[in-house]
């Protein structure tokens, strides 16, 4: 991903609208662009600011919440990856089981 696709999903990634492959490659270009990722910070910044003037209540910790978004969606993505290995490994290990299965009753004349 480039900076001029990162730079057209910063609205979706601070409005949690990115898909998984796309949010991946987005983290990976702003964790390593200097350059997008202060646009990001200040795109972030003035969206939290007018969202702050619709509810006088909430407190501006912009940048360190910032932060805490991009950490949170890298743990979300690093729990999708882990489900998905799991799953594989539990299918294999089923089928290790049926083939055993099958194998003993043929072996051993079973049913």
């Amino acid at each position: 991903m480039d900076c001029i696709e990162v730079q057209g999903l910063m609205n979706q990634f601070i409005d949690d609208k990115l898909d998984e492959k796309t949010l991946t490659e987005f983290l990976e270009h702003v964790k390593h662009c200097p350059s997008c990722y202060d646009d990001l910070e200040a795109t972030y910044t003035v969206m939290a600011v007018l969202r702050l003037l619709d509810d006088e209540e909430e407190t501006p910790e912009l940048l360190r919440a910032l932060d805490r978004r991009i950490e949170e969606k890298e743990n979300w993505l690093k729990q999708q990856r882990r489900n998905r290995f799991l799953k594989k490994v539990v299918g294999l290990l089923a089928g290790l089981a049926a083939a055993f299965l099958i194998f003993s009753m043929i072996m051993f004349g079973i049913g």
